[in-house]
């Protein structure tokens, strides 16, 4: 690649604390190298970066750019000069983007709904169009999917009946995988469709579905796949009440303070990146092979957490809560007979509701 001007930086190699480089260009074309990453060919007056596991390859563009799609000006490449294995996948900007209104509906209700899946995508942009295109016409659809090469994560709202089961039919037969083949939707409550939920439906590619800060070295020798059992909410709701159980609570401070499970250990974080560090001092006193059970709102954070505790820190037995708080919540609003929530608080919603609300009774408020 030819360019009229190059700026080199170099930076050091960094591992936890982000690097942002802010650079005041002029219209001309530019390429930028660091020590870690090379970014090539853009045509903005400013640019961003930012340190990911280590290797300078987050990038910001403002103002966007108008009338060419963002991946033509933007291409990753390694310092050896080899074309990195992001190359051509944009994860801002308009092109990582496919995005609209919801399409009319007549329904009075909206299912809230979510799931992952965590299995290797090799064209995230290829799933986004195909899922997109798959799904852009269920009336009422909203909210957002976020599709990377580690999997899909997904938050939505849709009209309970035809609508919902054709996104779940749509999204097992348009993506790469079923995410549905081991695993259920998470289905959360039925709302009014006047409720603040979701502006637009999203289809958005990223570098992944849930940011980790996990070291590159680390990530690279862990399985998703291998993060302990998930234990059903009723299985959680006998084992929480045990004594000296060990139970951690994988969310954000901000998140914790608003409602917990009875006994629950705060990781106290303000990010899900900064949980690895917390994580290896609250269990730095456990024995090894002691049962430890993990919740987080919905599951995700739990797959991470599972995975990192079992095989980096060595933990033998880690337990998941399937469907996480949103999951145990659903189920004794339909099972009263199981007794009193052991989840004192409110379960806050990375929706426009921010809480969800309360149905059962008996549950702690």
């Amino acid at each position: 690649m030819v360019l009229s001007t190059a700026v080199a930086l170099w930076s050091t190699r960094l591992r936890r604390r982000p690097l942002w480089l802010p650079l005041a260009l002029s219209s001309w074309s530019y390429q930028l190298l660091a020590s870690s990453a090379v970014v090539a060919a853009f045509h903005p007056p400013t640019c961003l970066l930012q340190n990911n596991h280590g290797r300078v390859k987050g990038y910001v563009i403002a103002p966007p750019l108008c009338g060419s799609s963002y991946h033509r000006y933007f291409r990753l490449y390694s310092s050896t000069g080899t074309e990195s294995s992001h190359d051509d996948i944009p994860t801002g900007g308009s092109s990582a983007v496919l995005s609209q209104k919801p399409d009319p509906t007549d329904a009075s209700e909206l299912q809230m709904l979510s799931f992952y899946h965590f299995e290797d995508i090799q064209d995230p942009l290829q799933a986004r169009d195909s899922l997109f295109e798959s799904i852009n016409h269920i009336p009422g659809l909203r909210g957002t999917f976020y599709v990377a090469r580690e999997g899909i994560n997904a938050q939505l709202a849709v009209p309970p009946g035809e609508p919902l089961h054709t996104l779940l039919e749509s999204c097992s037969t348009s993506l790469p995988f079923d995410p549905f083949a081991n695993q259920t939707p998470n289905l959360g409550d039925v709302v009014s469709i006047d409720t603040p939920t979701f502006d637009r439906l999203v289809v958005r590619v990223r570098d992944y579905i849930l940011r980790d800060g996990i070291s590159h070295e680390i990530a690279a020798s862990l399985n998703w796949s291998d993060a302990g059992p998930e234990l059903s909410p009723s299985e959680w709701h006998d084992q929480v009440q045990k004594d000296k159980v060990v139970l951690i609570d994988c969310r954000n401070l901000y998140e914790s303070e608003q409602g917990t499970f009875d006994g629950a250990i705060p990781l106290g974080t303000a990010t899900f990146q900064e949980s690895w560090d917390k994580l290896e001092r609250v269990t730095a006193d456990l024995p090894k092979d002691a049962p430890v059970h993990i919740f987080c709102t919905g599951g995700i954070r739990c797959v991470k957490v599972g995975a990192y505790m079992k095989q980096h820190l060595k933990f033998s037995d880690v337990r998941r809560l399937e469907h996480g708080i949103i999951g145990y919540e659903k189920f004794l609003e339909e099972h009263p007979e199981m007794g009193t929530s052991t989840f004192q608080g409110d379960n806050f919603l990375f929706d426009k509701r921010r809480f969800e609300e309360k149905k059962d009774s008996n549950a702690h408020q």
